[in-house]
């Protein structure tokens, strides 16, 4: 159903008790996608959107970041909410993707 829609570049969906991501693997063109407030546990779809700046994963329920290690572009990433994450999975991230800022409320 997504496959008219590869060259977009903005994609907000929150608030869609959305918890598998395979769908838009094919959407890498993403600078900004949003998709807080949901039920994602997963990330690894993610791992292919090399052109992101800014993703928001508010409210989710990750507890694995380490498919977003290779994304170099990104700019700004909202962690917030997500109680499973540690200080050292943050930290390692932050190592990972030094020019990204973080926002992040957890300390585990």
């Amino acid at each position: 159903p997504l496959a008219g829609l590869k060259e977009l570049k903005y994609l907000t969906l929150r608030d869609n008790e959305l918890s598998d991501l395979r769908p838009l693997l094919k959407l890498t063109k993403l600078i900004d996608l949003q998709i807080y407030r949901n039920k994602v546990s997963d990330l690894s779809p993610l791992a292919g959107m090399i052109n992101l700046e800014t993703l928001r994963l508010q409210d989710n329920e990750i507890k694995n970041l380490k498919p977003l290690m290779g994304l170099k572009q990104l700019k700004r990433l909202g962690l917030r909410g997500n109680p499973d994450l540690t200080k050292a999975q943050i930290d390692q991230l932050q190592k990972a993707l030094p020019n990204c800022k973080i926002d992040i409320n957890q300390t585990k």
